[in-house]
């Protein structure tokens, strides 16, 4: 054992074994060693090395290589990577675990065959997927003007500006909403404004209170009727209450006419093509103008006139 130091005779002169005479067993370093030619190669079958190591230059590693080989080892990487790091093996190897996650992702585009996040996914871009795309969250939010977009131009949109909720349809085609049943709800959801039943009626309401409601043989209004212009029916109309009208007109013909279970009190006078029938009292302040037959119980107006 060599208790000297072995020096060559000057820098960069000499070496230890030659080509064809090798030495048979490996170097073992437990200081310090620097070598700066950078013009010169070597290969060793092993080289260990205890303590640290700087290397100077480009350095090229065949092999496989095996960084570590305990948890607490650690890998430290300052420069940039100038390369693509590629796995061995297709959908084998993780990046991260479930114990340790990278805090960060830079990314400028990701591609990917399925994305699982456990938290919160923030994109100031868009996300897009093809036809047969498939994905699930827990909660999406999308910032004020930001939108969701259906369609190949945008044809279905969904957005809040800020001021108001819009759903903007400008695709053909209809707007359709599928379900065997349909519900408004205010914003607190203890009232109901809409109400329509597959194969059934639909309900309006005013403050959460019936006043609309479709039937198979027509509708029912709970309250007052009010029309600007004519009210036109070819059936019968029925009101429980008080009918309020500035001139009430019926087609006339055989079975035509105006029928009143209880009074009828008219401001002005009342012309008939037919006959006039009521149960109780007819009240006028003009003329009862009459040209059929009528059976009347009692009248009261300014003048009777029958036959024109």
């Amino acid at each position: 054992m060599a208790t000297k130091n072995f020096v060559p005779r000057s820098t960069g002169e000499g070496q230890i074994g030659t080509d064809s005479k090798k030495w048979n067993k490996h170097i073992a370093i437990s200081g310090a060693y620097s070598y700066v030619s950078a013009s010169s190669k070597g290969s060793f079958s092993s080289l260990y090395v205890g303590g640290n190591t700087e290397l100077a230059g480009d350095l090229t590693l065949g092999g496989n290589i095996t960084i570590g080989d305990a948890d607490t080892d650690s890998l430290v990487i300052t420069a940039d990577l100038s390369s693509s790091i590629i796995p061995n093996a297709d959908s084998t190897y993780n990046i991260g675990s479930t114990t340790k996650n990278w805090k960060h992702g830079y990314i400028e585009e990701l591609s990917s065959t399925h994305i699982t996040a456990s938290g919160n996914v923030e994109v100031t871009g868009n996300i897009s997927g093809s036809v047969s795309s498939t994905g699930s969250f827990g909660y999406v939010k999308i910032p004020d003007d930001g939108e969701l977009s259906f369609g190949a131009s945008d044809d279905l949109r969904i957005y809040h500006n800020g001021s108001h909720s819009i759903i903007k349809d400008g695709g053909t085609g209809n707007l359709i909403l599928r379900t065997s049943a349909f519900q408004v709800k205010n914003v607190d959801n203890d009232e109901t404004m809409i109400q329509a039943n597959e194969d059934g009626n639909v309900i309006l309401y005013h403050n959460d209170n019936q006043k609309f409601t479709t039937a198979a043989d027509g509708i029912t209004v709970t309250g007052r009727i009010t029309a600007t212009t004519h009210i036109t029916a070819s059936g019968n109309i029925s009101a429980s209450g008080t009918v309020f009208a500035d001139n009430f007109q019926s087609s006339g013909g055989d079975v035509g006419g105006i029928s009143f279970n209880d009074h009828l009190n008219i401001t002005g006078n009342i012309t008939a093509s037919n006959n006039i029938s009521a149960s109780n009292n007819i009240y006028a302040d003009g003329r009862i103008y009459e040209s059929g037959t009528s059976v009347i119980d009692h009248a009261t107006a300014m003048a009777i006139v029958f036959g024109g």
